[in-house]
C-alpha cells in the first residue's frame, strides 16, 4: 500500500459521520459490526505543512488497523486503509481534544518503554506506568495524576505488556472490554 500524509483528520463512526470517535473504538466498533472512517487532507512527502492546506480524501475511508511507530523523536500515529497507509500529522480543531487524550496513553507507554530500556525493572507494568504519568502530564504536581486518564494508562500498560510479549495484540485475541486498542499484526509501513 502506498505511504500518505494526511492532516486536519478526523475519525468518525460509518454510521453517523458527525459522531468522532477516537482510533482506541476501532475494535471495538467491529465487534458491534460497525466501523470508522478517517477523513481529512492529503499533503504532498514535500509540501510546506504551515501553508499547505492539502486536497481532501474524498470520500472518508474505512480504517483496517493502527499501529504506533516509536522512531526518532517523535511518536507517530499510522492509519490503515483499504487503498493506503496514513500518517496522521494534525487533527482537525474539532477532533484535537479527542487525539489528545490517546496520544498520551501513546506517549506514557513510549516513557515506559523507554524506561524499561534504561534498566527498569519489568515486574510491575502498571507501576511504573503510575511512577512515569508526571512526565506526559502537566507540570503541577498537584494536578498531574488527574491529567492523564484511566484509559490513556490502561493502554500504556497493555502496549507495553504486548511489546514485553506478555500478551497478545488485541486483534490476536478475544475481543472484550474498553480500553484504547493495540495495533495488531498487519505489516508496518517502512
Amino acid at each position: 500500500l502506498p505511504l500518505r500524509l494526511l492532516m486536519n483528520f478526523e475519525v468518525t463512526s460509518a454510521t453517523d459521520s458527525t459522531a468522532l470517535r477516537s482510533l482506541d473504538t476501532l475494535h471495538q466498533e467491529r465487534t458491534a459490526g460497525g466501523s470508522l472512517l478517517i477523513s481529512g487532507n492529503l499533503v504532498p512527502v514535500a509540501a510546506d505543512l504551515k501553508n499547505d492546506s492539502g486536497v481532501p480524501l474524498s470520500p472518508p475511508e474505512r480504517i483496517i488497523d493502527w499501529i504506533v511507530e516509536y522512531s526518532g523523536p517523535e511518536v507517530t500515529i499510522w492509519v490503515a486503509t483499504d487503498t493506503a497507509w496514513y500518517k496522521l500529522l494534525h487533527p482537525t480543531d474539532r477532533y484535537d481534544s479527542m487525539y489528545t487524550a490517546a496520544m498520551q496513553g501513546v506517549a506514557l507507554a513510549r516513557e515506559v518503554l523507554e524506561e524499561l530500556a534504561a534498566g527498569e525493572d519489568a515486574s510491575d507494568i502498571a507501576a511504573l506506568v503510575e511512577k512515569l504519568v508526571g512526565t506526559i502530564a502537566s507540570p503541577d504536581p498537584e494536578t498531574r495524576r488527574d491529567a492523564v486518564s484511566k484509559d490513556a494508562k490502561d493502554f500504556a500498560v497493555a502496549h507495553v505488556e504486548t511489546k514485553l510479549g506478555r500478551r497478545k495484540p488485541r486483534s490476536k485475541r478475544k475481543r472484550r472490554g474498553s480500553g484504547l486498542a493495540i495495533a495488531s499484526g498487519i505489516k508496518r509501513p517502512r
